[in-house]
């Protein structure tokens, strides 16, 4: 566990979002709480008599009388003197609604409420390596809060509206069914926070997701672009110019190439397999090889294992056209371009650097594109190493699913 933060939490728990939700939760909770008593008592208690035993029976629904047979009845069973009571006697009044205790509760609850908010917010703020984990911590920090916090304010409410405490016995009944209806309050407020959380990540991905299709489509216009950039052409058809006259078959070969590139260019994917991907390289590469001859070496290291792994579309091509067009080929100063996949699938580009005396502008994706394109799709990034000397650009491969 670190402190780095694996989610955003102050945008699905902000405190004025938790503040409104304790207010909910604590009000609407005692309410139907209260409500379900009033209501399930005169379902349980109602006129149809059961066979009962007449004190038993009186019991339920005691008049004056009854109570004074009762009570004198049980003074007869155990020995005592009976005492003369009136029949006129006033009978005990049935305890009021105290409305003041209630409002004390609500707004301890509150209190409870809006307490493990906040401590789920810290806890679901932090990254954990297991998701058990998480669940765990949050659990557990919500059952020790709700425990010291419930005992207290039960105290506190003995404490005010209990003038016989502490004379009078231990309050057990007070406590447990305190502990019970905030053990109710946690459990909706841990189920809340996964809830939020949730809703907030489908929102993000829905917008990641159109963020992706967005830069896609940029990425896409901006690549095609390039690739037929009149530049681009011109080279190539004066390439294929002087091919025609020396060569016949070699400009046969250069046609092929660079319809292959252009046809992979033209197609609409956000993702491609390494061989599909490694296929347009090759093709390219064989094309840049036919313009500069000797001058021009590529070392192909693919394991085929990994063939079936997915790339952005156009990301290791791209790469090998930048280090064509920012390096200097000649017989003196070949360029080898290195491509090699290593044992935790990720793909090596690099190029030893021979920068031209007037580099050309980079109008192609770009490895500010390509990254963040990486990381929209699949939050991963790429590694670039440039030590004056060498230039490498290490990408990630992802299984297929």
């Amino acid at each position: 566990m670190n402190a780095k933060a694996n989610d955003n939490v102050e945008h699905f728990l902000s405190l004025r979002r938790i503040f409104f939700l304790s207010f909910v939760i604590s009000v609407g909770f005692h309410l139907l709480f209260a409500l379900s008593f009033f209501f399930g008592e005169s379902l349980i208690l109602g006129s149809e008599k059961s066979p009962m035993t007449p004190c038993l029976e009186r019991a339920v629904h005691p008049t004056v009388s009854d109570t004074i047979h009762c009570a004198d009845a049980q003074q007869v069973g155990s020995g005592k003197p009976m005492k003369q009571r009136d029949v006129g006697q006033t009978p005990v009044k049935p305890k009021k609604f105290r409305y003041g205790k209630m409002l004390v509760h609500i707004m301890l609850s509150f209190l409870l409420v809006f307490a493990l908010f906040w401590l789920n917010r810290e806890l679901l703020g932090v990254k954990y390596t297991k998701r058990w984990r998480e669940v765990f911590f949050v659990v557990l920090g919500s059952i020790l809060t709700t425990t010291v916090l419930s005992i207290a304010f039960s105290y506190l409410i003995v404490l005010v509206f209990d003038p016989t405490f502490p004379d009078s016995p231990f309050p057990f009944r007070m406590i447990r069914d305190c502990l019970v209806r905030d053990y109710s309050l946690m459990a909706v407020v841990v189920m809340a926070c996964y809830l939020l959380r949730s809703l907030f990540h489908q929102r993000a991905i829905a917008v990641e997701n159109e963020a992706l299709r967005t830069e896609n489509i940029r990425s896409h216009y901006e690549t095609l672009k390039n690739q037929l950039d009149p530049h681009f052409l011109f080279n190539s058809m004066n390439t294929l110019q002087s091919l025609i006259e020396l060569d016949t078959e070699k400009a046969g070969d250069y046609v092929q190439q660079l319809s292959s590139v252009l046809r992979y260019t033209l197609k609409s994917k956000e993702v491609v397999s390494l061989a599909d991907e490694m296929a347009c390289v090759e093709a390219y590469c064989s094309m840049m090889q036919i313009r500069y001859g000797d001058s021009l070496t590529t070392d192909f290291q693919v394991d085929k294992k990994y063939n079936s792994y997915m790339v952005l579309p156009l990301a290791v091509q791209g790469l090998v056209e930048n280090a064509i067009k920012h390096n200097v080929i000649s017989a003196k100063q070949p360029l080898v371009i290195r491509i090699a996949t290593s044992e935790d699938a990720v793909l090596e580009i690099g190029n030893a650097i021979h920068p031209k005396i007037k580099d050309e502008v980079n109008d192609g994706i770009g490895l500010a594109n390509l990254a963040e394109r990486y990381w929209l799709q699949w939050n991963k990034e790429i590694l670039i190493r440039n030590d004056g000397d060498y230039f490498k650009v290490f990408i990630p491969l992802v299984e297929k699913q």
